[in-house]
């Protein structure tokens, strides 16, 4: 090999090594760019479930799913970026069987309304047994289908699980007062001593010359003898007079009983009472 032929092969190999190096450090920037981009979506990935969970965790709910293709539904207690715990698994039968008999017509007509796309989304509050307590609890599931097949046939529905008794219980109670104050046979009124808000049952309406039409608490409260109360809390009075203008427009004196002297100390004082129209005793 003459000396030009030595020197054009020896420009070829360094021009192959400098081929060879470039590619090398595309590689290393292709290989550095991907590694970047998958710590960046780890890093996504954990702030989402760290969201997820603490989401999940403040508003007391659990997600469930059910698999059409398996027919099995699952309750997961704990979603992490390690595991998934799977508190309750079976079929969708066994999640009817689970609902208390006189809901499950319910249970299965909003689930049907839902496949045959007659919702936006599945909504009950069912009571529901639960095999910690042996008892039915009331109990809120919220979902939507996930995946369809060609025939808009569910493949997979997924949603949010909640224990809603005590919610429910406390509804309940709220209603049962409200409704036995709102009927009673005595008028009555209540007032939010910090906003002024007023309320009235049906007899304190009619007391007061207000339709239950009109529900506006300016005209409640322009009607309600508020001043001759709050001084009659001031004396610590429980039993007193006042004047209100009845439907006729004709003002009447009725006496007026507090239930109790408000304590106006409280952050939201209360003020129950009712009407007598008869003569006042002491």
């Amino acid at each position: 090999m003459n000396e030009k032929s030595l020197r054009d092969e020896i420009a070829s190999l360094e021009r192959s090594l400098i081929r060879e190096r470039k590619a090398r450090k595309n590689a290393e920037d292709i290989l550095r760019q991907k590694a970047m981009e998958a710590f960046e979506i780890n890093e996504r990935l954990q702030t989402a479930t760290e969201r997820l969970r603490l989401a999940l965790w403040a508003s007391r709910e659990s997600v469930w799913e059910w698999n059409a293709k398996e027919d099995t539904f699952r309750l997961y207690t704990a979603i992490t970026t390690n595991e998934v715990q799977v508190s309750k698994r079976g079929t969708f039968q066994d999640t009817v069987d689970s609902i208390h008999p006189d809901h499950q017509a319910e249970y299965l007509n909003k689930w049907l309304a839902h496949e045959r796309q007659e919702s936006k989304s599945f909504d009950v509050l069912l009571p529901r047994f639960s095999e910690s307590t042996q008892e039915y609890r009331w109990s809120r599931m919220r979902g939507r289908i996930s995946k369809r097949d060609e025939n808009g046939k569910a493949l997979h529905f997924m949603g949010l699980f909640k224990d809603a008794n005590s919610s429910v219980l406390r509804d309940e109670t709220y209603q049962t007062i409200v409704d036995a104050f709102l009927h009673s046979s005595r008028p009555g009124f209540i007032i939010n001593l910090k906003t002024m808000h007023v309320e009235c049952n049906i007899l304190g309406y009619q007391v007061l010359g207000v339709s239950t039409d009109e529900s506006d608490n300016e005209i409640l409260a322009q009607k309600l003898p508020t001043s001759a109360i709050l001084q009659a809390i001031n004396n610590n009075e429980r039993k007193f007079a006042a004047t209100v203008t009845n439907k006729e427009g004709n003002d009447q004196t009725v006496g007026i009983y507090l239930s109790e002297i408000p304590d106006m100390t409280a952050d939201t004082p209360h003020c129950v009472g009712f009407f007598s129209t008869q003569t006042l005793t002491t």
